[in-house]
C-alpha cells in the first residue's frame, strides 16, 4: 500500500512539473535598439540589444494570460556638440554664453570677447536589464499570434565611457588649444547613476517559435536634469 501511494505521489509530482514547464517559455532575441531624450535635439543614437525572456502563461490554452521576464543587455548613447563663448566685463569678471542660445542670453556691449570653446561629447552607458511584466496572447490560428505586454523593469550599468574633444581659441593670444578628457566610467559624473527604473511594454508577432517583438521603455528615475530616456527596440527571437 505505501508503495503504491509512493507512485502515485511521484506520477503526480512529475505531472506537474511536466505541467509547469509546458507553460513556460524561453526565448532568446537579438535586435537593435534606439535611445532618445526626451525633448533634447541631439540624434537619436543606435546600438545592439541582446538577451533571454521567460514567458509563464497560467494555463496551457493558446491563448491566455501569462507574466514575462528576462535578462536583457542594451546602450544608451549620446554624442553631441556644446559651443560657447566667455567674455569680460570691465572688472575682469568672465562669463561664459552658449552661442546658441544668444537671442536669450547674450553678453552686453561693454564685455569684449575672450575665448570660444567647442567641446565634441560622446557617453555610452551599458545596462543589464531586468523586465516584469503582464502579458496576453492571442492564438490567431494554428501558425500565427500576437501578444501585449505591459509593465516595468529595473537596470544596473555595468560599463560605459564618457570622453570629451575641447578646442578652444584664445582671441588675445590668437592661439588654439585642445585636451582630451576621459572618464573610465560615465557613472562617475553627477549626471548619470547605475541604477535605472522606469515603465516597459512589448508588442510581439509571433509565427510558430519565431517572434518580432517591439519593446518601448521609458525611464522614471529621473536623471540628467530630469529628463525622460526613451528606448524602442526592435528584435528577433526564437521560442523554445
Amino acid at each position: 500500500m505505501c508503495k503504491m501511494r509512493g507512485l502515485v505521489i511521484a506520477a503526480l509530482v512529475g505531472f506537474m512539473a511536466t505541467s509547469i514547464y509546458a507553460q513556460i517559455q524561453i526565448t532568446p532575441e537579438v535586435g537593435t535598439s534606439i535611445y532618445k531624450e526626451g525633448n533634447s535635439k541631439e540624434k537619436a543614437a543606435i546600438s545592439p540589444r541582446i538577451g533571454v525572456g521567460v514567458d509563464y502563461f497560467f494555463n496551457q490554452q493558446k491563448s491566455g494570460w501569462g507574466l514575462m521576464s528576462g535578462l536583457y543587455f542594451y546602450q544608451k548613447k549620446d554624442d553631441y556638440t556644446l559651443v560657447w563663448s566667455t567674455y569680460q566685463n570691465e572688472k575682469g569678471d568672465r562669463f561664459d554664453f552658449p552661442t546658441g542660445l544668444y537671442d536669450e542670453l547674450k553678453p552686453t556691449d561693454e564685455m569684449t570677447l575672450k575665448k570660444v570653446t567647442s567641446d565634441d561629447t560622446y557617453t555610452r552607458r551599458d545596462y543589464l536589464q531586468l523586465p516584469v511584466m503582464v502579458k496576453y496572447k492571442w492564438q490567431l490560428n494554428d501558425t500565427y499570434a500576437i501578444s501585449a505586454a505591459v509593465g516595468g523593469y529595473v537596470a544596473l550599468g555595468i560599463s560605459g565611457k564618457h570622453q570629451i574633444d575641447e578646442y578652444s581659441f584664445s582671441v588675445d593670444e590668437k592661439k588654439q588649444d585642445y585636451q582630451h578628457i576621459q572618464y573610465d566610467s560615465p557613472y562617475e559624473l553627477w549626471m548619470y547613476d547605475r541604477f535605472d527604473a522606469g515603465l516597459s511594454s512589448r508588442l510581439s508577432v509571433h509565427a510558430k517559435n519565431l517572434s518580432i517583438n517591439l519593446n518601448y521603455e521609458m525611464n522614471l528615475y529621473h536623471r540628467n536634469q530630469n529628463v525622460h530616456e526613451n528606448l524602442i527596440s526592435l528584435t528577433a527571437g526564437y521560442t523554445f
